[in-house]
């Protein structure tokens, strides 16, 4: 199955939110499921990209969200990591997996 993680990344440093993705990866893998990336989770990206969101997009903060929807569009099921309900972000992505039928696995 092909699968998108979602964990929180407010309040988070590099290292603690590539362990916990790097984590939910290997055990998923080794249930046979494939990964989808979510690009909302690269902190480095939205780093280099936050000036650029802020001169092209209305509503910047909402980018990674739109990152994270695109992926969850490629995914059959999202893996909810430990503490998702404290963010924002991933209780949108829940809402929405729960109104479009996807499955949800959770840590």
């Amino acid at each position: 199955m092909k699968v998108m993680i979602t964990l929180p990344i407010e309040e988070r440093d590099k290292q603690e939110i590539e362990d916990t993705y790097i984590e939910g990866c290997e055990k998923l893998e080794a249930q046979g499921h494939q990964i989808i990336y979510d690009y909302a989770i690269e902190s480095d990206v939205h780093k280099d990209l936050e000036d650029c969101y802020e001169i092209v997009f209305k509503q910047p903060k909402l980018r990674p969200l739109v990152d994270s929807l695109d992926s969850m569009s490629m995914s059959e099921a999202v893996y909810f990591c430990k503490d998702w309900k404290k963010s924002r972000h991933c209780r949108i992505v829940h809402e929405v997996a729960v109104q479009y039928g996807i499955e949800r696995i959770y840590e």
